[in-house]
């Protein structure tokens, strides 16, 4: 996992962790109505 973004993880932690959630949940909503 770290080796997929060794990058970005050290200059922005907090803005993957967050990110990696929410689009979870986008895939979610479209799969309730459908």
């Amino acid at each position: 996992m770290n080796a997929i973004l060794p990058l970005p993880e050290d200059e922005d932690p907090e803005g993957l962790h967050p990110a990696e959630l929410p689009a979870d949940e986008d895939d979610t909503p479209p799969v309730d109505p459908l």
